[in-house]
């Protein structure tokens, strides 16, 4: 009885954590919407595209923090459920060196590799060198940033702390609402104006989540505590997720640098559109995750095998479902979207966001799959196995633009990619943790799609006997689109205790209104 009462009390907790984190996500995506308007009428195409190809040289080297990043967290969640204080205040000060150590390699390599790159390889429209010189250098300090603030922000996920998380966040929204209004008044250099105001917004944020950290949690006080052994068993880890984030970075920063070898900044400012919509996306699916995430690595920590499976698995189904409500609407109305958030649509920007969105799909019906790998601690193999294949998305690009492929060509590649990960995610958390292969395919695989095809077809054949020619109709039929995924979800995807929870829920708020 008491298992079962701290099991519902668990997940009472992950799913507070999550609706606080959507509450979040809903206003900053409004934001973030209105902001990505603004940045791309007032800098224009060119150096929208210029801004995009520029800042990925940069991201390049965020595959020093990516993966040390996921094994600072696992660590962080490990100790706290086990309980041991001083063992977590190890971990964050071994963090905090950690990451000044790559700081310190982070601007070695940058001002070395990646400003020969920018001066001898990118293609910059002529006369916009010195503004790009700018963008280069303050996204350097921009990337140091966000790599000192990994431990804080580490430790207010493992703590679970999601309404501290949520508030700083919508801060910084607020912040880049007021850049691109900025941006409208100006009558400097936009794009210098813009790049320097994106690094002044970090520098607040970064104080901001420090000052938050160092008032709540005891191991982020006084003086630090790095332990050797502690700080070689989180690189040691790290090392193996750095390589997968390292091929991951390839993926997006790496291909976005092929697109601008072969086809120049305009297929940079299309991709960029395509990546704002993906990056909302995938926030709403993090969001979900962050709030699950470090439950998954506790309970395994505590060998509640059982339940930490039905996590996974309710993390692999949410998510897809999750990704469904956007897809659905995005592919039978891109155009209308596209066109009332931006205004004028780049062509090809409505193909390569549809593309996207299936991309994330894939990707992240198996991510639980490998947050129970990274909670388990084996992942040499793993990673080693899931890199090769991954690196085939870059590696099968470039044949493909060497070819005169056409530049959507990349996400087609990368749709077949993510679906051989996620089959070998299966495999691996099967031999190297026990995970039931047969009951995920029962319970995720096959609702989810054939969730995803009735929602589909019932769309599609309105589609057939109706011109959606003007704004009304498009208003309908998203709205159509997103009532259908949640009613084909509830009743063909949701188990029955899932359905009870939801029905619980609106109770409460009706009792409330």
């Amino acid at each position: 009885m008491t298992e079962h009462k701290t099991i519902s009390e668990k997940s009472r907790r992950v799913a507070k954590n999550t609706l606080l984190l959507y509450f979040r996500m809903l206003l900053l995506m409004f934001i973030g919407l209105f902001t990505s308007r603004v940045v791309l009428q007032t800098l224009g195409v060119d150096d929208y595209g210029t801004y995009n190809a520029v800042y990925s040289i940069v991201m390049m080297f965020t595959v020093l923090s990516n993966g040390i990043s996921g094994s600072i967290s696992r660590f962080m969640a490990f100790e706290l459920g086990k309980g041991d204080a001083l063992r977590v205040r190890k971990v964050f000060s071994s963090a905090v060196v950690i990451q000044i150590g790559l700081c310190v390699i982070l601007f070695i390599l940058a001002e070395t590799l990646g400003l020969w790159y920018l001066k001898n390889k990118i293609n910059i429209p002529v006369g916009r060198e010195d503004a790009a010189m700018w963008v280069f250098q303050t996204s350097v300090v921009y990337l140091a940033i966000q790599l000192m603030s990994i431990p804080f922000n580490c430790t207010i996920v493992a703590h679970e702390d999601m309404k501290a998380y949520a508030w700083v966040s919508i801060l910084e929204g607020v912040l880049k609402l007021g850049i691109a209004l900025t941006l409208y008044l100006t009558a400097l250099d936009r794009l210098k104006v813009y790049s320097v105001l994106m690094v002044t917004v970090a520098l607040v944020i970064r104080g901001t989540y420090t000052f938050f950290c160092r008032r709540h949690y005891e191991e982020t006080r006084g003086r630090l505590l790095p332990d050797k052994a502690l700080a070689r068993q989180m690189l040691s880890l790290g090392a193996w997720s750095f390589t997968a984030h390292g091929v991951g970075v390839f993926n997006t920063q790496g291909v976005n640098l092929l697109s601008n070898a072969y086809f120049g900044v305009g297929i940079n400012a299309v991709r960029g559109i395509a990546g704002q919509v993906e990056n909302i996306v995938r926030q709403f699916l993090s969001n979900f995750l962050m709030a699950l995430n470090p439950l998954i690595i506790k309970t395994w920590a505590e060998g509640n095998k059982d339940y930490c499976f039905a996590l996974v698995r309710k993390g692999c189904k949410f998510c897809f479902l999750i990704v469904l409500l956007f897809a659905v609407p995005f592919l039978f109305e891109s155009d209308f979207i596209l066109h009332i958030w931006l205004g004028e649509v780049p062509s090809g920007a409505s193909l390569f966001t549809c593309l996207a969105i299936i991309c994330v799909m894939m990707d992240f019906m198996s991510n639980s799959l490998a947050q129970l790998m990274i909670a388990n601690g084996r992942v040499g193999k793993y990673y080693t196995v899931t890199s090769v294949i991954s690196s085939l998305t870059f590696i099968g690009t470039l044949i493909a633009f060497n070819c005169g492929a056409a530049p959507q060509t990349t996400y087609y590649i990368s749709a077949v990619v993510l679906l051989g990960i996620a089959s070998v995610r299966l495999l691996f958390t099967r031999n190297a943790c026990g995970f039931p292969v047969n009951q995920f395919l029962k319970e995720v695989v096959s609702p989810t799609i054939v969730t995803a095809l009735l929602s589909v077809a019932v769309i599609w054949l309105p589609s057939c006997f109706m011109d959606f020619d003007k704004t009304a109709l498009h208003c309908i039929r998203i709205l159509l689109a997103v009532t259908v995924v949640a009613v084909a979800s509830y009743f063909n995807a949701m188990t029955d205790g899932e359905r009870e929870y939801v029905r619980n829920v609106v109770k409460r708020y009706r009792r409330k209104n």
